[in-house]
């Protein structure tokens, strides 16, 4: 799997925006329409540009830590190509609540919170507060999410694949059998269809800790979902645990520039990751 020409070239480009903010952020004098310059420098990157910026989770962490809530969430939902008109949809409210919820996010009650932080797969308190507090990186924000929600529905591992059509942009979900998919996993376990970008669509796995990816897993996920052709094991951002996650990637655009460089930067850039064909 080889990138475009260009590839290495964004890739440095890419993060030294990145890190001549967090530069700016440690001076002794912090002028704020400077900062919101640095700032909107890294929110005008595409999702492809900061999934580049991601594969690096320390320097993720610091753009996360070394910035305002505002700024975080605008960060996250451009990772995941959403906009505000994508999440009123897929939250079921109206373009002006979620509008504002760049603005005013700390006025979101709950369980709205919780639902955005699981839909953009960031610890809530990161979302929503300026000065979070640690403790709840732990905490996967389904715990907090009414049983019989209809935001997040329980379901069979037999019913994954009948989500994916039923899903515009994300959607999460509660697996009830997981241990029929893992033997080793017990109780729900937190999974998402990921439909946000035009080259590939994904179904994530949230796991507490690094499952075993063997030939009868593999098998098991190609009569699940048999359009997909790759796994990726990888990080949750900012959590604190030994957390994990697997992407069962299904190839949308790929014919695309985009869609190779992305595939290559999973595969061979993105730290504390696994890549594997089905």
């Amino acid at each position: 799997m080889k990138p475009s020409s260009a590839y290495h070239i964004t890739q440095n480009e890419v993060k030294d925006i990145a890190n001549k903010y967090l530069v700016y952020t440690h001076s002794d004098v912090i002028n704020d329409f400077t900062l919101v310059d640095y700032q909107n420098k890294i929110l005008d990157l595409n999702y492809f540009e900061l999934i580049i910026l991601q594969s690096d989770s320390m320097l993720w962490r610091k753009l996360c830590e070394n910035a305002n809530a505002e700024f975080r969430r605008r960060l996250i939902c451009k990772f995941y190509n959403l906009t505000p008109t994508k999440l009123s949809q897929i939250m079921n409210k109206t373009r002006m609540t979620l509008s504002n919820v760049f603005t005013k996010g700390s006025n979101m009650k709950e369980p709205d919170r919780y639902e955005l932080a699981i839909l953009l797969n960031h610890p809530y308190q990161l979302i929503f507060f300026d000065r979070p507090n640690r403790e709840s990186y732990f905490i996967l924000e389904d715990k907090y999410v009414s049983a019989d929600t209809h935001f997040i529905p329980r379901i069979s591992v037999q019913q994954i694949s009948s989500h994916y059509v039923n899903t515009d942009y994300i959607k999460a979900v509660l697996i009830k059998d997981i241990s029929s998919l893992l033997p080793s996993v017990t109780g729900d376990c937190l999974g998402r269809w990921v439909k946000t970008y035009p080259e590939f669509h994904y179904f994530e796995l949230i796991l507490p800790f690094e499952p075993i990816i063997d030939n009868v897993f593999k098998k098991k996920t190609k009569q699940l979902i048999p359009n997909a052709k790759y796994l990726l094991t990888t990080f949750l951002p900012m959590r604190e645990t030994n957390y994990r996650s697997i992407w069962m990637i299904i190839p949308q655009n790929t014919s695309s520039v985009i869609y190779q460089n992305m595939l290559y930067e999973l595969s061979e850039c993105r730290e504390k990751s696994e890549w594997h064909y089905l």
